[in-house]
């Protein structure tokens, strides 16, 4: 393929990107993702424990049920969905609070 069709196809994409069906469409997807990292994550689903389909499919099936009720446990104890699981690291620390940075300006004006 010439360049200009790889260009011609990129801008097409980009355009139907920019259409709310797409994002809806996306959001959906956005979900799922989600869902499926944090069972990779959380509950080590990326490989079957057993061989053979009756018990990978109680795999799946155990691990979605573990994955609702560490969700409801979440939602019992108030923690908000999608917030950071991890701490800041130690470069992210090392910037100051831009409200510290404030008070400390206007406090030595005066």
């Amino acid at each position: 393929m010439k360049p200009q069709v790889y260009h011609e196809a990129l801008q097409a994409a980009r355009q139907r990107q920019a259409t709310p069906e797409f994002r809806a469409q996306y959001a959906l997807r956005a979900g799922v993702e989600s869902t499926l990292s944090q069972a990779v994550r959380r509950l080590d689903l990326r490989q079957s424990r057993s061989i053979g389909l009756a018990r990978t499919h109680l795999q799946q099936v155990l691990t979605a049920t573990a994955m609702n009720i560490v969700r409801v446990i979440d939602w019992l104890r108030g923690k908000p969905l999608g917030a950071k699981k991890r701490p800041a690291g130690h470069f992210a620390r090392l910037v100051p609070d831009p409200l510290a940075i404030g008070a400390l300006a206007t406090a030595g004006g005066t």
